[in-house]
């Protein structure tokens, strides 16, 4: 566990506000660290500071006009470290540290720079960002100042666990917890103001830089500023699973959950059929492109409306009867037949069903009739990397079925069996194949394994994440991929018969 302190301060109250840190530290700490805002640079004053009586000191200053490739980190002298531009540091205890240090003039002077070099960040789990400017989810949602769309692009990439600014010099200003639903990490932003112009100029906090993104649910949570604001929603193969610190699942309410119509923050402009039990949506940063005669990716999910962790999750014991199965086979099938008879196009559908899942759903992805013969051998390889060359998640051994086989049907209606599962359609005609891997429900478990197989399959390895910059799309090109879905699909919808 780390006892951080952060202060912001400038050259005129560098000492004093230092005499104050010491007396913080004896007070309440040994603190591991004392993070050192400031609009000025610090450095030639504290080279060779008497550190007696101080944490290990790191500055972040917003006069840094570096260009962003020539981002730096340096130590000044022992103990104290100078951070400079746009980067990452991980220090040796395991804390992540993320940082874009240049005011608002500056980072208009580098842009178009300063957005390769986030491309290049690592999607790392961050504990702390530091930036100068405030982000425009967060200048919106506080009515406060003016935002740096790019700081909106670095925190959406990162989600650190703490973000913290200082361009508002006077104020304290603190927004969350909210939660991150791709990741269940749980996010605060805090406006640090300088000493002697506002209250609260130095803030402490503890944090754990275990990787686990196993912190318990607060009883009371903000809106996520960032998917408020864009009404981003995550529809995508990140089946997010979910646990509280002591192993228990953390039950997350449908008005919560980005899959349920009660989600306020739902994207109805990405939906492309509702019926009775289930709906069919475009997938957030497909997989698939376009492909000949299909001028959309394809790539969409099937999904309940019911908020469920999985198909069988125990109130029915014959889920192949249940009208819930039948109408998602109905959409299932309805979208093959569309891929293949309209578009030529074989297809391979996956799902996750696992009681750790917030909600249940399959995605379904369009495949060249030449690439799916070779199904197989794309499952093997991923499996021989998640197996052999990965450690800590479950392994995965395939069995194959047929839709009738009574083993194959006994799994499925077993409430208490955890399996990720593969079905490929040759045809629309043809016995689709069934690959299925079980695994215990306290093992790890690579949500991205089913598209990593399929970015495989499709050649296809720089799309492997839902959220890259590749496959993320506007939300003017998501309306677009929905309607042309919608009329490729128009007289095979299930329900509109």
């Amino acid at each position: 566990m780390n006892k951080i302190l952060i202060i912001h301060t400038v050259l005129d109250t560098l000492s004093e506000s230092l005499e104050k840190v010491k007396k913080l530290n004896q007070k309440n700490g040994p603190f591991n660290y004392c993070l050192v805002l400031s609009r000025e640079d610090l450095k030639d004053d504290l080279k060779g500071l008497s550190r007696e009586g101080l944490p290990t000191l790191l500055t972040f200053n917003s006069m840094t006009d570096i260009l962003p490739s020539n981002s730096t980190s340096s130590e000044i002298s022992d103990g104290v470290l100078s951070f400079n531009g746009c980067g990452i540091y991980k220090f040796s205890n395991g804390l992540s540290l993320g940082y874009l240090t240049y005011n608002g003039t500056n980072i208009n002077n580098h842009d178009s720079e300063l957005k390769n070099r986030i491309k290049e960040l690592s999607d790392s789990d961050i504990d702390i960002l530091i930036t100068y400017e405030w982000s425009n989810a967060i200048s919106q949602s506080k009515a406060e100042l003016s935002g740096t769309s790019i700081i909106d692009t670095m925190v959406q990439k990162i989600q650190p666990k703490y973000h913290f600014a200082f361009s508002k010099s006077d104020q304290f200003v603190e927004s969350g917890p909210f939660i991150w639903r791709s990741s269940s990490v749980i996010s605060r932003f805090l406006n640090i103001p300088e000493y002697g112009k506002g209250k609260r100029w130095a803030y402490a906090f503890q944090l754990d830089s275990s990787k686990s993104n196993s912190e318990v649910l607060p009883e009371s949570t903000a809106d996520n500023p960032y998917t408020t604001a864009s009404k981003k929603r995550s529809l995508s193969d990140k089946n997010e699973f979910n646990l509280k610190k002591d192993g228990k699942l953390r039950k997350i309410l449908p008005e919560m959950c980005h899959f349920c119509f009660s989600n306020k923050d739902l994207q109805d402009h990405m939906i492309v059929s509702i019926s009775d039990n289930a709906y069919v949506t475009i997938a957030k940063g497909p997989l698939s492109e376009p492909y000949d005669e299909m001028s959309f990716s394809g790539h969409c999910l099937v999904i309940p409306i019911e908020h469920i962790p999985k198909l069988n999750n125990g109130e029915n014991s014959d889920i192949f009867s249940s009208n819930l199965y039948k109408e998602m086979m109905g959409y299932e099938k309805s979208i093959i037949t569309m891929n293949y008879r309209k578009f030529n196009m074989s297809s391979v559908s996956f799902e996750i069903n696992s009681e750790r899942s917030i909600h249940y759903h399959k995605q379904i992805i369009p495949v060249p009739r030449h690439l799916i013969l070779k199904f197989a051998s794309a499952l093997d390889r991923q499996c021989y990397f998640n197996n052999k060359k990965v450690k800590g998640n479950a392994n995965l051994d395939f069995e194959k079925f047929t839709t009738g086989d009574e083993e194959f049907k006994s799994i499925v209606e077993d409430p208490k069996s955890n399996y990720v599962q593969f079905t490929v359609y040759e045809t629309s005609e043809s016995e689709p194949k069934i690959y299925l891997a079980q695994f215990q429900l306290q093992q790890r478990l690579d949500l991205q394994f089913g598209r990593r197989v399929l970015a495989f399959l499709l050649h296809l390895p720089k799309r492997v994440k839902w959220d890259s910059p590749l496959c993320l799309q506007t939300p003017e090109e998501e309306t677009k991929e929905a309607q042309a879905f919608q009329k490729g699909y128009r007289d095979y919808d299930i329900a509109s018969k």
